[in-house]
């Protein structure tokens, strides 16, 4: 049996989120770790880049790792054993690079 599980799905959908942490718990019978490295990028200038974009790519690297934090969470104390979650944010969280403005932002969240 293995001990790790991979899982496809669009992190910004919040039921796809839950639905991939009770597959863990239900496939383990308890969560001990997450490891969280969703992540996209996208070089634009700021004042070029179009809304549509910034929402995908933030609700991708900041509002789908709050998701999993969240559901996440949720399991890890209500098992009461402990566990850790761990979020992959980026260099970028600190050191800004020209045109990557959503994802400079998306990551400084995560961090």
């Amino acid at each position: 049996k293995s001990n790790a599980d991979g899982v496809q799905l669009d992190i910004r959908d919040e039921e796809a989120v839950k639905g991939m942490v009770d597959r863990a718990f239900s496939r383990f019978g308890r969560l001990d770790i997450a490891f969280n490295n969703a992540g996209i990028s996208g070089f634009c200038p700021v004042q070029l880049y179009p809304l549509e974009e910034w929402d995908r790519l933030v609700g991708i690297c900041l509002t789908g790792t709050f998701l999993c934090i969240k559901h996440e969470a949720s399991r890890l104390i209500a098992q009461g054993q402990g566990g850790s979650i761990i979020n992959v944010a980026s260099i970028n969280a600190v050191q800004a690079a020209e045109g990557f403005a959503a994802y400079c932002s998306a990551k400084a969240g995560v961090a």
